[in-house]
């Protein structure tokens, strides 16, 4: 997966260049999606719960890398973050297949960070 979609990448590239915010933050607001997403599921909404944790999981692992990071990198990261857990996406996340979208990102960022020592 070498590029993004147009409208994916114009998203992309509007959150990375937002200031940098603190790992933890970034960290707390993924987990409290997956525990939104979670409870939505059991409300009878049709999330991909698999999809969503995948992310979520993607985005822990891209945060745990953080400190080794500049940050350009770091920009990109957060934007994977965020692009996970604001909602005005380019799909409704929690519809079918809502998060497809989210993990595509994630994916694609974590392939520039697999690049670095």
């Amino acid at each position: 997966m070498s590029t993004l979609a147009p409208n994916l990448a114009a998203l992309v590239d509007m959150l990375k260049r937002r200031p940098l915010g603190s790992v933890d933050e970034l960290r707390e607001r993924v987990s409290q999606h997956l525990r939104v997403v979670t409870r939505q599921q059991g409300r009878g909404r049709e999330v991909d719960l698999g999809v969503a944790r995948s992310t979520g999981q993607l985005c822990h692992q891209m945060l745990d890398r953080w400190e080794t990071l500049d940050d350009p990198h770091r920009a990109l990261v957060q934007a994977a973050c965020l692009y996970f857990v604001e909602a005005g996406d380019d799909e409704e996340d929690l519809d079918a297949g809502g998060f497809d979208d989210d993990l595509q990102i994630a994916r694609w960022v974590a392939t520039r960070l697999a690049d670095l020592p």
